[in-house]
């Protein structure tokens, strides 16, 4: 018997198994009147959702009531962000629930049932899989299954093990096969599962950068072993240097250290309501800088120079720009940092240059749907955010032909990575990474 069959048995025998569980309840229920009770704990948990939804989105639109453009603007930073530190977000809530798992098993599967649940809720109006299936009734639904996680831990646990495990073999026997013997040594040796996945961080952590790990693994394993004085001799370090033996500066520096060691607590409390006196005008900057950035995510708008470029006077120069352009940009002839006002200004000059109908170069049509993919990814938030994000992290490669996969373009060498109004990288170029 191949794999997949093994796979296809396994799931079969899943779904056996939950059919039964689901019948026997269903009888009990018809024989205890129980049907009344389920179906208010079913709805129950809907008119919850609901209300919680409307709450939320009276005060999300409350919130920016007084300026509509804000709620664009804080929505393409939220997405940039969120699809710029995609991966990095899920290592961290890997090792956290790694973490968790080691420490309260339990909890780590309650975790994990109620993330399965809320991502179900959440994707199934997208999937359309049936048109009963809508988003309070997969939420019902959800609500019965983590209840049954919790009357059932043990037999919930197994089932949705063996149907996992069901699913990724069917999918790949490789990715199973490293998933299993990554829960075989998490099941029996969890201690040395969790120092592997330390180490393979600590060693990435030192390839990025390796003074600073190098000064943090210093200063850890010395305050593992001594808790309090690993910590003090590295603060009499300072002080020495600080000094540069002069005894003028050395005598309060000791006297401070003195008292530090008899007297932490007070000490280190006085330490840090100064430092946050002295930070607190970097504190205020960062805040009108957070408020200016919210205000233009995009840039600094028109009137930076160098950045708008000329307009477009004719068809035949609308046809080659929109035909040359390696980006959304280029081909609506705008700049990055373009508003949405400006973005959608720029598309009715080149639609209306553009159109078939009133354009006779031999390429207009093929220019005509050029610009309108772009502008179609450009004007929604979600897409333009996630758009800039691939950009500015490698992620928009060429195809065998010169074009560049799943329908997007060619950034131009010069696009300035993340949002105008942060700190500023030379973008990745696009032919640093293989082709695919």
């Amino acid at each position: 018997m191949s794999l997949k069959g093994v796979a296809v048995g396994c799931l079969g025998l899943v779904l056996q198994l939950l059919i039964m569980i689901a019948s026997l309840v269903g009888g009990l229920s018809r024989r205890c009147g129980l049907t009344f009770l389920l179906t208010c704990c079913i709805a129950l948990p809907v008119r919850m959702w609901r209300g919680v939804c409307s709450f939320a989105s009276r005060q999300w639109d409350n919130f920016f009531a007084i300026d509509p453009g804000a709620k664009e603007n804080f929505a393409y930073l939220l997405y940039y962000w969120r699809a710029r530190l995609r991966w990095p977000i899920r290592l961290v809530g890997v090792l956290l629930l790694l973490l968790l798992a080691f420490r309260y098993p339990w909890h780590a599967y309650a975790v994990t049932a109620l993330g399965c649940a809320a991502a179900a809720v959440y994707i199934a109006p997208h999937l359309n899989l049936h048109p009963l299936l809508t988003r309070p009734v997969m939420g019902g639904l959800a609500t019965m299954v983590c209840a049954l996680c919790w009357l059932l831990p043990y037999t919930t646990a197994y089932l949705l093990g063996i149907g996992l495990w069901g699913l990724v073999l069917y999918a790949s026997w490789q990715i199973c096969l490293g998933a299993s013997l990554l829960l075989l040594v998490f099941c029996y040796l969890p201690t040395l599962a969790l120092c592997l996945v330390a180490a393979a961080a600590w060693l990435l952590f030192l390839l990025v950068l390796p003074r600073i790990c190098l000064l943090l693994t210093e200063l850890s394993v010395g305050c593992y072993f001594l808790s309090w004085y690993w910590p003090f001799v590295h603060v009499v370090l300072l002080c020495l240097l600080a000094s540069g033996g002069d005894i003028k500066t050395l005598i309060p520096l000791a006297i401070l250290c003195v008292v530090l060691f008899y007297f932490p607590r007070i000490v280190l409390s006085m330490i840090g309501l100064f430092g946050l006196w002295m930070l607190w005008p970097l504190f205020s900057a960062t805040r009108t800088a957070l408020f200016k950035l919210l205000d233009a995510p995009y840039g600094t708008g028109a009137a930076t120079i160098g950045e708008m470029p000329e307009k477009v006077k004719n068809g035949e120069e609308a046809a080659e720009v929109a035909l040359a352009g390696k980006s959304h940009y280029e081909i609506l002839h705008a700049y990055r940092g373009a508003s949405p006002v400006e973005l959608k200004a720029c598309y009715k000059r080149m639609a209306l240059l553009l159109h078939p109908d009133k354009n006779s170069h031999e390429s207009a049509a093929t220019a005509f749907k050029k610009v309108g993919d772009a502008f179609a990814v450009l004007s929604d938030p979600l897409q333009r955010a996630e758009y800039d994000a691939s950009v500015d992290n490698g992620e928009a490669l060429e195809s065998e032909d010169g074009a560049l996969a799943d329908g997007e373009v060619r950034p131009p060498d010069d696009m300035p990575s993340g949002p105008p109004g942060l700190k500023k990288r030379k973008a990745r170029p696009v032919g640093a990474r293989g082709r695919r």
